[in-house]
């Protein structure tokens, strides 16, 4: 049998990731945001799996990665088992360094998901830093 995700050294188990929940829609400076989803282990092997926090800021003043990892966790999962992995982001986490050679924290749209990897699409949302 081959890993699931062949190539990324990942797992033996069929893993689902479903119900990505946000505790808002947006933020103000200083706040943080929750973000869950349920991991499931559809396979009947145990399995450990990585989960992944991207992010994405599309509209900042100086051009942003197309993902950065903002945080993992490392779960294990029985066969037919789910789990809920929670990330927090805080604005300080939105910061990236501005023309001033400074860190900069910019109000706007920002993508996030959670995935098995950065090439998976695993469930997203978006919210709003307020100004």
């Amino acid at each position: 049998m081959t890993p699931d995700r062949a190539g990324h050294g990942l797992t033996y188990g069929q893993i689902a990731y479903s119900d990505f929940r946000q505790s808002a829609a947006s933020i103000r400076s200083g706040a943080t945001i929750e973000l869950v989803a349920t991991i499931t282990n559809t396979s009947s092997r145990a399995a450990t799996e990585v989960v992944q926090l991207y992010l994405r800021d599309p509209v900042a003043s100086i051009v942003q990665p197309v993902q950065e990892l903002k945080g993992y966790q490392r779960i294990d999962l029985a066969p037919g088992t789910s789990r809920q992995v929670t990330f927090h982001l805080s604005t300080e986490d939105l910061a990236f360094i501005g023309q001033d050679n400074r860190p900069v924290i910019e109000p706007g749209e920002f993508r996030v998901w959670i995935a098995p990897s950065a090439e998976a699409e695993g469930v997203a949302g978006k919210f709003t830093l307020l100004g």
